[in-house]
């Protein structure tokens, strides 16, 4: 599984969820990390058991895919990695500063190793996390964002969801400016939309849109279910 899309669109969000689902009903996950970034208090709040969740944190892309494909041999049932714009091809991180690099070097390294990850796969599922970048250069026709690492993930994923930031959600407030209080607004949650792009096990371009509360670090559950039922 690809999850992909721009800052701030709760793709880690889906993925630490989803292994807190997967812990609930007694399976093996794990985290490959590459951006440093989990956070175990919210891990925690998001109800993820962090005695039985191991956290790796390779330096090199290459690194990464020996540990998932380590952890498969393994069988976990489910492996995060977050993400595939973090990680770092060998020949980049030896790379001395100011010399040039080769082009697509992450490209090449997922090309090669997510073929290899597949055939050992029986059993796990794997959610890779990836981010959007800007083509530079386009033109009024076509894309105007791609993802990181080429286009393997594109190929071989059995889903693609692609998280995006529709809107805000904000309430009034009084603020003092210094003299006086003034109206503002307060931004309070986001609204997100998430697009299944590509799905090799259901009907594909399927949407559906939820709502963030930055109050609270969680998903407006009930919000959602009632806009379900009033669709």
């Amino acid at each position: 599984i690809e999850v992909y899309g721009s800052y701030s669109t709760l793709k880690a969000y889906y993925a630490y969820k989803a292994i807190a689902a997967a812990q609930k009903r007694g399976e093996k996950v794990a985290l490959i990390d590459y951006e440093r970034s989990f956070d175990p208090e919210w891990g925690v709040e998001l109800g993820i058991d962090l005695t039985k969740f191991p956290i790796s944190r390779p330096k090199t892309a290459e690194q990464g895919i020996g540990t998932m494909d380590s952890l498969i041999v393994q069988k976990y049932d489910l492996i995060v990695w977050d993400s595939i714009a973090a990680a770092q091809p060998k020949q980049y991180r030896e790379a001395a500063p100011g010399e040039d690099d080769a082009p697509a070097a992450l490209a090449r390294v997922l090309s090669r190793g997510i073929p290899r990850l597949l055939a050992n796969n029986k059993h796990t599922t794997c959610i890779f996390i990836n981010q959007t970048r800007a083509l530079i250069g386009q033109t009024a026709f076509g894309p105007k964002s791609t993802t990181s690492g080429g286009k393997a993930m594109g190929y071989y994923a059995s889903l693609r969801m692609y998280f995006t930031r529709v809107g805000m959600i904000t309430k009034e407030i009084k603020r003092w400016d210094g003299s006086t209080m003034v109206g503002a607004k307060l931004v309070v949650g986001h609204r997100i939309q998430c697009t299944l792009e590509k799905s090799k096990v259901s009907k594909p371009y399927s949407t559906c849109h939820f709502v963030f509360d930055l109050m609270t670090g969680s998903v407006d559950d009930v919000g959602y279910l009632i806009g379900v039922g009033i669709e």
